[in-house]
This record gives structure tokens, C-alpha cells and sequence, in this order.
């Protein structure tokens, strides 16, 4: 701290000037000047103070700093124009401890203003919560001079469930202190309670007694006049139902019934109670097909049917309103062109084919047939004399094509058709005396594009060539020409597993025809030859092992001894004993023994 007279402690020289310059004005004035500063306390921005007045500094607490207990925080301007004594009392702290929203500082430390560095303190419950298990209920002031986090050391109480409202519903999250349940009342009932909710309270039990929900009630409608409820009551709930009825005969407008609902009121106005009566209607050229005779009262309903030979313009069918009159304007049966004409060429649209009379100006639309062709529009109209138009002809006209004209040294014969050159119609050349066709065709028929098929065939002297030939299924020909001059050959092959049937080569003959039918290609059968060899060979293979076997086996047994034979056969006798001996081999001795019965 440094006397006023000195200046302030700051580095600024521009400071320090204007504190000696003030401090001067005022000890000659008899004021003190500017306050000294005091570390980590907020500026005093007043310059001059008079004598007697005090100046109460406070902490800059923005930047963490607090009053020390029981220090002074004051100076006061003396008569001598001096500021007494201050030392410093501001110190880095902690803020004061965070508010929690289950939790409350224990009184200990309510009072306390300043918590420095390593300064413990302690929380408790608050009303409606209860202590977590397990958890701490300190926090600390740190190093930072932060405040440790603290834990959720408490949880809120519960209450027991409220339960559900006769008539009526709950709606809730849970049933926790400071939660809040809400009812509200069925459809048709309404809540004669001030509140509609409940609240979970510190002490486990619920607020208000629980509402109630009583029924909606409709005060009877009014029924003045000739208009009368049916069994009426002096008090209808909801969904209570009533009926009208009119009295002295007169008719009822309007809905014969209604009911209360939700909201108190009925469901629908009160009907009114009039006479009605409907004029006979009467329709020219009709019949009546129902309501035949009157009164005509209200809803009374008549049905009309057009004598044969006209047709209705507007509903068959009206019906007697509630002001007397008809429900629509009464129908006409008036005259009109009967079913359109269909010309042979012509056909009628589908649209009109069941309709039997139309009216004046009615319009009906044709399609041509198969082979013809529009004349004009293809279309017939109901005049003002009720006759329809363009009846003296078809509105269709054949589909024709131009003469296909005669070919040279030729002659045309065309069909019997008729019209001549129509569509489908066929022309026949013949190749005159001396004269061969090259063509592959000798007709042409009339398409229905008015074009004639196929070129015009051509006539040529003597020797000619033959036509085009079409590739055959399966296979091919070579070689591929327009045409083939005589005596030239074409050769014929089937694809892989066909095989061709008829003659591989034609030729061209003089006269422009083959010299052949032409050969078709057809599907080989399988081949099981490779198949039977393959089982027989080694069949018979093995049946020769075995024999040669059998044979040789007996060969290697072939020693006989007559008189073992002798034992074993007892009813021969033994002839005279015959012993051959064989060159070969030398060591080998065979005996035979002929034996007789």
C-alpha cells in the first residue's frame, strides 16, 4: 500500500502524474483525492471525495477473488484530506457451492462466504428425496478453485398409484415426487371437479382428492306447436334417444329421431310438422309404372315409362317434396329417329347398337369392314324431319388396287371377283407359245396397302434360267444365287446331326426347272451299334477264358486208372485189358479199359 501523496502503484507513468496532480487539487480544496487501489478489488471510478466520506471496496469475484473474514474493506477521507489505512483482503476462492435441485447445503456451511482452496462442504436431502445408497454427499474445492462434480446422492420419493377414475381415465409418466398425473373422463361424461390432476408430494402422498366424472345431460328439446316426442322424460343422458311425431295428421320434416351427445346437446335440430300435398302429375306419350293414383303426400314417389316409339328427356322417377312440389322437373316422351341404317360395308359402333330412339340432332359414328374404306365422314345424324342422313349410299367404298397392267409375251387372267382389283383379288400369268417363265411366281393379289404382291413374273424364248432357291431347315446349299442358268448344280448339306434325305446335287434343266425334287434334312436315329459291340465282345471274350480253362484243368486230371474205374463202376465187367503206349511223352503211360454190361 502506498500513501496517495506517492501516487498509485501501477507502472503507468500517465497514472502516476494524474494521481499527484488530483491529490494536489484536492488537499488544496480540502477533499480527499482518487482512493488508493487495492489488489484483486473492483476499480472506484469517482476522482474526489470530501472529508468524512468512506469508500467500501469490493472483490473482483469475476476473477475468482473473495473477502478474507473480519478484515476491513473500508477507508474514509480524513482532515488532513488523507485516506486512512488498508491492507489487503481479497483472495483467490471458489465460488459459493453449486444449488442442486435434490439437494441443500448442510447448515454448517450456509453461512460461510468464502471457501478456499481444499475447503470441503456438504449437502443433504431435500423434502421429497431420499439418500441414494452408496453415494457421496461432499464436494471439494479443487486446485482450479473449481468445485468437484458432485454425485446424484439423493433420488426423488414415490408415491403409490393414484389408480384410475370411475368413468374415466389416468394419464402419467411415473409416480415420483413432483410428477403430476392427469384425468380425463370418458366420452359422454364430464368432470365436475375443480381440478383434473393430482401431484406426487415430499411427503409420499397425493394432492386433492381424485375428480370425478358424472354423466352428460340434455335438457329435453323444445317440441312447440304440433310436433310431439314420443315417451318423453324430464331428463335425458347421454346417448338417450328420442322420437317425434306430428300431431292432427300433418306430415313430419326432417329427422323422426335423435340423441344427446358428448357435449350435452343433441345430436340434431327438431323436425317441423306441415301439410303436404303434391299436384297429380301428368306426362304426354307415358305410362305410369308406379304410384298410380294420389294423394300425393310427402316422399310419395311415381315412376314413368315412355309409350313405344319415343324416348324420356329427363327422370322417370320424382318424388313429392316437403314444400308440395315434385322433387324434379316432370320428364318428356317425345318422337326421334329409330335404330340408324347399317349398309353392308358399314358397321355400327358398339356404343349405339342397344339404343332404339334417339332425338333430333343425336349423332351415331360407323366403322368400315374388312376391305373398305372411308367415303366421307363415317358418321349419320338425327335431322329436324327425324330421318337420319346420308341414307342413298354406303359411307364405305371398296379398298381397290390400279390394273396391274399385262406383261410381254404373256397372258393375264383375272379372277371373278367383284368389285374388280379389291383386295384379296388375284391376276394369272401364262408365258405364250415358245416362251418359258423365269419368275418364281406367276400370280399377284391385291394387299391391303392397295399394292399387288410379287413382282411382275417375266417371259423369256427358249432355254431359261432357273429361280431363287429358299435355304433348307437344318441346312444349306451352295452356291447362293438369284437365279441358276442351265445345267448349273447346287449342292445340298444338312447341319450335325442331321442327315439329308433326296438327292445331294440338282441341276438346272433347259426349261427352267429343276432336275430334282428339292432334299430335306431330318434328325439322325441314335446309333447303338458302338453300344452292343461293347457289351458282346467281352461277354463273349470271358465264355472263351472259361472254356479254354475247363479245358486245360481236365488235361492236367487226364491219368485214368482202369481198376480204380473198376471199383467205382461195379455193374460193368472188365473186358480185356488194352494198354496203348504213346510215344510222347516218353515217361507217359496211358491204360484203357473197355468194359461191357
Amino acid at each position: 500500500m502506498v500513501s496517495p501523496l506517492l501516487g498509485s502503484t501501477s507502472s503507468s507513468g500517465v497514472f502516476f502524474v494524474f494521481v499527484n496532480i488530483m491529490t494536489f487539487i484536492a488537499l488544496a480544496q480540502g477533499d480527499c483525492g482518487p482512493p488508493p487501489e487495492v489488489n484483486h478489488t473492483n476499480p472506484v471510478t469517482e476522482t474526489t471525495f470530501s472529508v468524512g466520506v468512506s469508500v467500501v471496496y469490493e472483490c473482483d469475484r469475476d476473477s475468482g477473488y473473495y473477502e478474507k473474514p473480519g478484515m476491513s474493506k473500508t477507508i474514509t477521507c480524513q482532515d488532513d484530506s488523507t485516506w486512512t489505512q488498508i491492507s489487503e483482503f481479497c483472495i483467490r476462492a471458489c465460488e459459493p457451492p453449486p444449488r442442486l435441485q435434490y439437494g441443500e447445503l448442510k447448515q454448517t456451511f450456509i453461512d460461510m462466504n468464502i471457501f478456499i482452496k481444499g475447503q470441503e462442504v456438504e449437502y443433504s436431502c431435500r423434502p421429497g428425496y431420499r439418500r441414494a445408497p452408496r453415494t457421496v454427499t461432499k464436494i471439494t474445492c479443487k486446485e482450479d478453485f473449481t468445485w468437484s462434480a458432485p454425485e446424484e446422492f439423493c433420488i426423488r420419493k414415490s408415491c403409490s398409484n393414484p389408480g384410475d377414475i370411475e368413468n374415466g381415465e389416468m394419464l402419467a409418466e411415473n409416480f415420483l415426487f413432483g410428477s403430476r398425473v392427469t384425468y380425463t373422463c370418458n366420452e359422454g361424461f364430464r368432470m365436475i371437479t375443480r381440478r383434473n390432476y393430482r401431484d406426487c408430494q415430499a411427503d409420499g402422498n397425493w394432492s386433492n382428492e381424485p375428480p370425478v366424472c358424472d354423466a352428460q345431460i340434455c335438457t329435453p328439446p323444445d317440441t312447440s306447436g304440433n310436433l310431439a316426442i314420443i315417451s318423453p322424460k324430464d331428463q335425458y343422458q347421454y346417448l338417450d334417444s328420442i322420437s317425434y311425431e306430428c300431431k292432427n295428421g300433418l306430415e313430419l320434416i326432417g329427422t323422426s329421431y335423435s340423441h344427446c351427445t358428448a357435449n350435452g346437446t343433441w345430436g340434431s335440430s327438431p323436425p317441423e310438422c306441415k301439410a303436404i300435398n303434391c299436384p297429380e302429375p301428368v306426362v304426354p306419350n307415358s305410362v305410369k309404372e308406379s304410384g298410380f293414383v294420389g294423394p300425393y303426400k310427402l316422399n310419395f314417389g311415381v315412376t314413368f315409362k315412355c309409350k313405344e316409339g319415343y324416348i324420356m328427356i329427363g327422370s322417370g322417377s320424382i318424388k313429392c317434396n316437403a314444400d308440395s312440389q315434385w322433387s324434379s322437373k316432370l320428364p318428356q316422351c317425345v318422337d326421334g329417329c329409330h335404330s340408324p341404317p347399317v349398309k353392308n360395308s358399314e358397321e355400327l359402333n358398339p356404343n349405339y347398337r342397344t339404343q332404339t330412339i334417339f332425338l333430333k340432332g343425336d349423332r351415331v359414328e360407323y366403322s368400315c369392314v374388312t376391305g373398305y374404306e372411308a367415303r366421307s365422314e363415317l358418321a349419320r345424324t338425327c335431322n329436324g324431319r327425324l330421318e337420319w342422313t346420308d341414307m342413298r349410299e354406303s359411307l364405305c367404298t371398296p379398298i381397290l388396287c390400279a390394273d396391274p397392267g399385262q406383261i410381254k409375251n404373256a397372258h393375264r387372267q383375272d379372277d371373278s371377283s367383284e368389285p374388280k382389283f379389291a383386295i384379296g383379288s388375284t391376276v394369272t400369268y401364262t408365258c405364250k407359245q415358245g416362251y418359258q417363265m423365269s419368275s418364281l411366281f406367276n400370280f399377284r393379289t391385291c394387299q391391303t396397302n392397295k399394292q399387288w404382291s410379287n413382282q411382275p413374273p417375266v417371259c423369256k424364248v427358249g432355254a431359261i434360267n432357273c429361280p431363287q432357291l429358299q435355304n433348307i431347315a437344318s441346312g444349306s446349299h451352295k452356291p447362293k444365287k438369284d437365279e441358276y442358268e442351265p445345267l448349273e448344280t447346287v449342292h445340298f448339306t444338312c447341319h450335325s446331326k442331321f442327315e439329308i434325305i433326296g438327292e445331294e446335287s440338282i441341276f438346272c434343266k433347259a426349261d427352267g426347272t429343276w432336275s430334282n425334287n428339292i432334299p430335306y434334312c431330318k434328325e439322325r436315329s441314335p446309333n447303338h451299334t458302338g453300344l452292343i459291340v461293347g457289351i458282346i465282345v467281352p461277354v463273349i471274350v470271358c465264355i472263351l477264358v472259361v472254356i479254354i480253362y475247363l479245358c486245360w484243368h481236365k488235361k492236367q486230371r487226364g491219368i485214368y486208372n482202369a481198376e480204380t474205374l473198376q471199383n467205382t463202376l461195379p455193374k460193368y465187367e472188365k473186358a480185356v485189358d488194352q494198354t496203348i503206349i504213346k510215344p510222347e511223352p516218353a515217361n507217359y503211360t496211358a491204360h484203357y479199359t473197355t468194359c461191357k454190361d
